[in-house]
């Protein structure tokens, strides 16, 4: 067994709470599914719970987008923190360049000293880490996603064991193992063993493999041989979970910043002035990303049959542009001519507001939340201000449905050719490489104006 001390098990604390955090979250996205009489689930009754789509596959992106309320705090914070890994990376990565060892107790004996040399840093991370936790048991999720980590990196670290409630509670023996999980001492996966004992196993295959069945003399590897590659492998696996926590940190900053962003060009009247002006140009490049109406039809409309067609017909461009890569449309303004029309007075638009968001809210079938509406007021070239509304629209992560007259749900996608209705499994399949709900769009456009 290996000793340690309390400066390295703080290592084997903060791998706990990324453990935890993501135990819990894998307990709220996978749906409670009933066993039939030979205690198997079936895949077919398995659905995607309401947090699983909220979720929508990325613990950065949906803590940062989502539930972060205050992004200038955690931004300092996973700066500090970011900044704090980084050195004990580059320090991990000089202690496997620099040492080989003579003995076991000698690779214990650095592994020990780093953690005591670099316990700022480490403590650092940690007040980093239990600062999310304080903030929701759920949040150092963000530092071990499969966005950053990958399948195997978090198999190799995931301890099969259940967790205490709470830190305090936990086994000392469990902190023990995640600490020498976090050193590179043990391995998870495949067997669950000490690096050492993985190391002369395979070194007795390798050398079993170079022998002829007829041989039978017995096959020891050597204990340099041995003690050289654990050496190696050990200082190795030390330095994964600062180069993956790192990488993580970075991730979040970057989501950080691409918030406020597109946050900020949202909100901008100005921004919307210049994509109004460039769609009411001739030859532009991104009308895919975009949509002019004059008006909206079901605004007008009296008779109820109507009415629920054009409803339907609006809530099917709105998810047409969600199911692609998302857009906008721009109500007020006509292209044949070129002409600002406005979508009324104050009183009317109050009301349209209102009719809009509640038919998107009854006829578009999506988990989350992914329409920003945005009035802005723009000169109709005769000297009068005329208010327009532009409702952005996310590229959705998962399939956005619409529901009919009939109560049935359509599939539509805009295309080169316009909005086309299609099989649902068709827009599932382009939609398998799309981490999350996004307006990332809106850079890309801002980037094109500035062109």
């Amino acid at each position: 067994m290996t000793v340690l001390k309390p400066t390295a098990t703080i290592l084997g604390e903060i791998l706990w709470f990324l453990l935890k955090a993501s135990n819990a979250i894998a307990e709220l996205t996978d749906s409670k599914a009933p066993k039939d009489e030979n205690g198997f689930v079936r895949l077919s009754d398995i659905e995607p719970t309401e947090f699983r789509q909220e979720l929508s596959g990325d613990e950065i992106h949906w803590w940062v987008f989502k539930k972060e309320s205050n992004l200038e705090e955690l931004k300092k914070r996973t700066e500090v923190a970011r900044d704090a890994v980084q050195r004990l990376k580059e320090a991990a990565v000089k202690l496997q360049q620099r040492h080989s060892v003579r003995s076991y107790d000698e690779l214990l004996s650095l592994l020990k000293l780093y953690a005591e040399s670099h316990a700022s840093d480490i403590n650092t991370l940690y007040l980093y880490v239990k600062w999310l936790y304080q903030q929701d048991p759920l949040a150092p999720g963000i530092l071990f996603t499969y966005r950053v980590w990958g399948t195997t990196r978090r198999t190799e670290r995931w301890w099969l064991g259940k967790l205490a409630s709470s830190l305090e509670e936990e086994n000392p023996e469990v902190i023990r193992r995640l600490t020498e999980i976090m050193l590179g001492l043990y391995r998870t996966r495949p067997y669950g063993l000490y690096t050492w004992q993985s190391v002369y196993q395979e070194y007795q295959m390798e050398l079993s493999e170079s022998y002829s069945e007829e041989e039978t003399t017995y096959i020891r590897p050597s204990a340099r041989d041995v003690l050289v590659r654990t050496a190696y492998e050990s200082f190795g696996e030390f330095t994964v979970p600062f180069e993956f926590i790192r990488n993580s940190l970075n991730n979040i900053l970057v989501d950080i910043e691409k918030h406020r962003s597109q946050t900020a060009l949202m909100r901008s009247d100005s921004f919307w002035r210049r994509v109004i002006a460039k769609a009411l140009k001739p030859g532009k490049s991104e009308e895919q990303l975009w949509e002019l109406k004059t008006t909206l039809n079901m605004w007008h409309i009296k008779a109820a049959k109507e009415k629920d067609k054009a409803e339907v017909e609006f809530a099917e461009d709105v998810a047409s542009l969600a199911n692609a890569r998302g857009g906008i449309l721009i109500v007020g303004v006509s292209n044949t001519p070129a002409k600002i029309e406005g979508i009324g007075n104050q009183l009317e638009i109050e009301h349209r507001l209102k009719y809009t968001r509640l038919v998107l809210g009854e006829r578009v079938k999506y988990a989350n939340d992914i329409f920003h509406f945005h009035q802005v007021s723009i000169d109709d070239g005769n000297g009068n201000l005329r208010y327009c509304l532009v409702i952005v629209i996310a590229q959705a992560r998962n399939v956005v449905e619409v529901k009919g007259e009939d109560g049935r749900y359509s599939y539509p996608i805009r295309l080169e050719t316009g909005v086309e209705r299609v099989a649902r499994d068709e827009i599932a399949e382009k939609k398998m490489q799309i981490k999350s709900d996004n307006f990332d769009f809106i850079q890309e456009l801002d980037q094109s104006l500035r062109e």
